[in-house]
Order: C-alpha cells, then sequence, then structure tokens
C-alpha cells in the first residue's frame, strides 16, 4: 500500500484524510491468510483434541452405568423376594383401624 501523508491526502478533495486513515488502519489490522490458517488449523487440533478426550470418557461412563443398573437390577430381583423390613429393627408396628382425628 502506498501511504499518503496529510498533505497528499488534504489535496485530494474526495477523501477527507481522516476516512482515510480510520479505512487504512482497519485493513491494517486485519489477519493475514497466514494468520486466519493457523488459527484455523490451532483450533481444528485442540477440537480434535478435545473430542478424543470426550468420546472415550462418554463411552466409559455409558459401560458402567450400564453395569451399574445391571447390578442393580440383578440385586433388586434377588432382594425383592425377601420380606421388606423398611429400615426398622425390633420395633412392632401396630396398625388400627381407628384414627383419632379424621
Amino acid at each position: 500500500m502506498i501511504a499518503m501523508d496529510q498533505q497528499q491526502a488534504r489535496s485530494n478533495p474526495g477523501i477527507p484524510f481522516d476516512r482515510m486513515r480510520r479505512v487504512y488502519v482497519s485493513v491494517n489490522r486485519q489477519p493475514s491468510w497466514v494468520v486466519r490458517a493457523a488459527l484455523y488449523t490451532g483450533a481444528t487440533v485442540m477440537l480434535a483434541v478435545v473430542l478424543l478426550i470426550v468420546i472415550p470418557a462418554l463411552l466409559a461412563f455409558l459401560i458402567v452405568f450400564a453395569l451399574l443398573s445391571l447390578v442393580h437390577r440383578l440385586r433388586a430381583a434377588v432382594t425383592g423376594s425377601l420380606p421388606r423390613r423398611d429400615g426398622r429393627k425390633n420395633v412392632i408396628v401396630i396398625r388400627r383401624d381407628d384414627h383419632p382425628g379424621t
């Protein structure tokens, strides 16, 4: 790009110097194709690493969840035939048909 000084910019009445300077600065602040390619490559690599960590963790979670649910079902099937004690020990429950206050 050819740099213009203020004298040259003032001699051109069609383009105000401040507007031209803003355009020049904003164009120069934009990343080049090399920077953009490096950023996209880096983001792709980071995404791949995250996916390589997350997908096996999800699979392990699903396997553990399935195994634990299977153990729970088997345990419920085995202990389901035993009488329920409701967590009480050495307690006699007296059931009455008449409830005061109802």
